[in-house]
């Protein structure tokens, strides 16, 4: 199963699907969580204490696009929607704070991400390794 943004996400090859059991396949960026902090700040400003903490050790995630088996995607969706309605009014502008924040803490020993997964984002590329294109 994937959540993929529907305009700008392209399927470029079939993904391994042996190789989802359990794991999350997720969009990344180039950057760090810092290196996009005045953005990610402005628009998710009560997550400031987790780019406090974890901006210089993480690699930014994109919630793009996101996948893996049915009871792994569940289990994301009961945490993200689960922590969304108990916080919504902290949650802030967009779904790339929460997005992080539960990737990061919640399923970090699960997470696969890079360029077998993802085309650069903004990259404007095609590839033979890419599962998906992202812009």
């Amino acid at each position: 199963m994937f959540c993929v943004d529907g305009t700008d996400v392209m399927v470029l090859r079939e993904p391994l699907w042996e190789e989802l059991d359990g794991k999350l396949v997720v969009g990344d960026e180039m950057q760090l969580l810092d290196d996009t902090a005045k953005w990610m700040r402005s628009n998710h400003p009560n997550f400031d204490w987790f780019f406090n903490r974890y901006g210089q050790k993480y690699q930014l995630l994109n919630a793009g696009i996101i996948g893996s088996d049915v009871n792994t995607m569940l289990d994301f969706l009961r945490e993200f929607l689960g922590y969304y309605q108990s916080n919504r009014e902290t949650c802030g502008r967009t779904d790339m704070g929460l997005f992080n924040y539960i990737l990061r803490t919640k399923f970090a020993d699960r997470l696969r991400y890079g360029r077998e997964i993802t085309t650069v984002f903004k990259g404007n590329e095609y590839n033979t390794v890419s599962w998906f294109k992202h812009k």
